[in-house]
């Protein structure tokens, strides 16, 4: 495991709103909690005086786009930026650190195969399958309370938090090893994404 110093942004890719994510029954959240978390993440990260980039996802990304931008204004935020507009698997091997907040997102198989920190924010875990939250716990830093999410940003700050990146966990949840080089794969699953992208934006 290799360690990143804090000269990369942050990368917060936020749940949609509620009222997205109406199948969703397993993962839902009151909307306090929801936005209790985004206000943790974004001042913990102004704590340290790091930099942040917020990336929607883009079907609902007009009302939190409005939100995200009303937040950070309202709290002076400088060093936070809220992006729109394309795929985060365009720019999201470019961070340091990767933060989510919720696991039903498309991004989680992507930042398996990352090498560098994640953070997945959940207050409530109860719902995690007992066989499963062990491999969670191998390949990301579960974190459900505000004072762990600082203790882990403060280490990123200081260049101590780890990658937990595991070849063994590529090979069990996004590209078999043993099929061929798995760089390849991902970097033709990538063009993939953007392409399609590309075209539904046509």
């Amino acid at each position: 495991m290799k360690t990143l110093r804090a000269k990369g942004k942050i990368l917060y890719c936020p749940r949609p709103f509620i009222f997205y994510c109406y199948r969703d029954l397993m993962g839902n959240v009151c909307d306090k909690e929801l936005f209790e978390k985004n206000k943790d993440i974004i001042n913990s990260v102004k704590k340290f005086q790091l930099q942040m980039d917020i990336k929607l996802i883009e079907t609902p990304e007009r009302d939190q786009y409005l939100y995200f931008k009303k937040v950070v204004k309202n709290r002076e935020r400088e060093n936070i930026r809220v992006l729109k507009g394309f795929p985060a698997e365009e720019i999201i091997g470019n961070y340091g650190l990767i933060i989510l907040d919720y696991l039903v997102s498309a991004l989680l198989p992507v930042s398996i195969v990352l090498d560098c920190p994640t953070i997945i924010y959940l207050k409530d875990t109860s719902y995690l399958k007992e066989e499963t939250k062990p491999d969670l716990e191998e390949r990301f830093y579960l974190v459900n309370n505000k004072s762990d999410l600082e203790k882990h940003i403060s280490l990123y700050a200081s260049g101590k938090l780890k990658s937990k990146f595991s070849s063994d966990m590529v090979d069990k949840y996004a590209f078999p090893i043993n099929a061929g080089d798995p760089g390849i794969r991902i970097s033709d699953y990538m063009r993939k994404k953007t392409s399609e992208y590309v075209l539904k934006k046509r």
